[in-house]
């Protein structure tokens, strides 16, 4: 395989990477492609109405939201894109609502959903084994976690530290946990995975955002509301489960729900569903299933891993989804619900907003206990506190690790948080896989300006296949041996690799441009027979000679493409595409 040095012969020796070490490292599953972060906003957020990314059409609180480049990355960074909207729901009032102010209720706002594939947890598995289900999950705007209850970033730090920055982030928790449990004794310790804006925090970390409005960029800031971090169906086959807003007053803040479920029909503490083909709503899972009552209960989280056959078996005795003969069905309720203080059927612990609820053995009773929100390092009032109990406003679970870069069997985010790895530059990556890169811009469908959409890579070219881009080496200034690989190009194409200090979405020739202004353009390689390009090292030395603007330095973010010529016609008469971006975070 030819090698293609940026800048010539620099100082030393040229290093060469053998193909199929390269190619496996570019080729290497990426958890981020099979499945996504999507999640919904309240209808208080500064994102209401702001066009979406990929189509710019409005958004607002009925829609199911991703990062605006899929993967989540490191800000700035546009809006969210649309994944599907209030209309897919079956929502009546969507097309009015589309694109009424921030702050103004209109009566779509869906506050949970599942597209019924969640992890299921599995009690047959240790703490920490492969494909063990983590749990995933956000807070509402006033929740403030325990003191001590987690490292930075936490729902401590963002939120009773950060200026409210947790209501628009997702978090975890260190090792896995699985209920029905008890009490805790220690609490459990939450750990930041995705940022709302991708920005530095008030303590100046940062780790990787999907695109929301948080301190401290001028409000009003956003609620992420909803959650789920699984394969995303496609249009022509996904049933959404889901709940809609009631209109209990919260006793925090006095301020009454947007009364959503009503004005379309349902009730607030039912879990509902629909096929976005078309056809009504109709209830999946009613409220006396769940323990709830009707009007006075509002459900407010969702994790579902449906069997297959669309109708709701209640789990009696838990872990018995995991042989298909039930649903693994948990939840958690509003601030405000009338079941709040009542003791669960199970421990007989009082009911908190901040607890993953199970419903009941018998129909009509309080739901059981599954995890407490202590485990969650959330305040209670049962825990003396505060006066009212930290509100658990999203939830989602992927099996475990869901990003490993250094692929030890734990996520990135433990590693941090308990000391395995170092973080030195405050960007939520092991300082040891400062070389694991953030791929972004993939090209799923309907993003494909022509209909070749290919879901882990640029747009398909004549292969196929969209052209991959991928790093490896190492992101440091000092050492400047970052490369670059391509693959899945036209065999014996010309590419063009380019950079830019901003991240972009632009339909261009049969790809998307994914780098924003201002563009450099550093190097030419050809693609080999089997299609695959090398380019670099020597990125930063290159960017000094170009200067200005365009010099790499530590602590600079820049964004990587290549423009390759494809003789397909999917674009007619368009005779290039593009690969995938690839952000980069240089490091000294």
């Amino acid at each position: 395989m030819k090698h293609v040095s940026l800048v010539g012969e620099r100082a030393g020796a040229l290093k060469l990477v053998p193909l199929a070490l390269a190619a496996s490292a570019c080729l290497a599953p990426d958890a981020r492609a099979q499945s996504q972060v999507v999640f919904g906003i309240d209808y208080r957020g500064g994102t209401i109405a702001t066009p979406d990314t990929a189509t710019v059409v409005p958004i607002t609180e009925a829609d199911l939201l991703r990062a605006p480049f899929l993967a989540p990355t490191f800000g700035p960074m546009p809006a969210p894109q649309l994944t599907f909207n209030g209309a897919q729901l079956g929502l009546a009032g969507y097309s009015v609502c589309v694109g009424h102010p921030a702050g103004i209720a209109c009566g779509i706002e869906t506050d949970a959903f599942s597209f019924g594939n969640d992890a299921p947890f599995n009690n047959l598995l240790p703490p920490g084994a492969p494909n063990r289900a983590r749990i995933f999950f956000s807070v509402d705007r006033y929740a403030r976690g325990i003191p001590g209850a987690g490292l930075a970033p936490s729902v401590f730090s963002e939120g009773a530290l950060g200026a409210n920055e947790a209501a628009a982030d997702v978090f975890t928790i260190v090792g896995t946990i699985a209920g029905p449990l008890p009490l805790p004794v220690v609490p459990g310790q939450s750990i930041g995975m995705f940022d709302g804006n991708g920005l530095p925090n008030v303590m100046g970390k940062r780790y990787r955002g999907l695109g929301l409005r948080e301190p401290p960029q001028g409000g009003p800031f956003d609620d992420l509301d909803s959650l789920a971090i699984a394969q995303v169906p496609t249009a022509a086959n996904a049933v959404i489960y889901f709940s809609l807003d009631g209109a209990l007053v919260d006793p925090l803040t006095l301020q009454a729900g947007s009364n959503s479920a009503a004005l379309n029909g349902v009730f607030p503490s039912a879990v509902l569903q629909r096929n976005v083909a078309g056809g009504p709503i109709t209830t999946y899972a009613n409220s006396a299933l769940l323990g709830l009552h009707p009007t006075l209960d509002d459900l407010d989280a969702l994790l579902l891993t449906e069997n297959g056959d669309g109708v709701y078996q209640p789990s009696i005795v838990f872990y018995d989804w995991l042989t298909g003969a039930t649903d693994m069905l948990l939840f958690s309720v509003r601030r405000g619900s009338a079941i709040i203080g009542v003791a669960d059927s199970l421990f007989g612990i009082p009911i908190e907003p901040g607890d993953i609820l199970a419903p009941p053995a018998t129909p009509g009773s309080a739901p059981r206990m599954f995890i407490p929100a202590e485990r969650l390092g959330l305040r209670t009032e049962r825990g003396a506190m505060t006066a009212f109990g930290d509100e658990l406003d999203a939830l989602g679970s992927s099996r475990e690790p869901y990003i490993d870069c250094n692929m030890n069997g734990r996520d990135d985010a433990e590693d941090i948080a308990v000391g395995y790895s170092s973080d030195t530059n405050a960007n939520g990556i092991p300082d040891e896989c400062e070389q694991s890169y953030t791929r972004y811009c993939y090209c799923p469908a309907p993003l494909g300006p022509c209909g070749n959409d290919d879901a882990t890579a640029g747009c398909k070219n004549n292969t196929g296949l969209g052209g991959l881009l991928c790093g490896f080496g190492t992101t440091s200034v000092a050492t400047d041996d970052l490369e670059m690989l391509a693959t899945q190009l036209p065999p014996f194409s010309i590419g063009l690799i380019f950079m830019g200090p901003a991240q972009t979405l632009a339909p261009f020739g049969d790809g998307l441009r994914c780098v924003g202004p201002t563009i450099h353009r550093l190097a030419i390689a050809p693609a080999d027979l089997l299609g695959n390009a090398n380019f670099g090292p020597g990125f930063v030395a290159l960017s000094q000679s170009i200067g200005g603007a365009a010099q790499i330095s530590s602590g600079s973010t820049f964004n990587f493409q290549v423009w390759y010529r494809d003789a397909a016609t999917y674009c007619m008469p368009e005779t290039f595409n593009l690969t995938n971006g690839l952000s980069v975070v240089f490091t000294p």
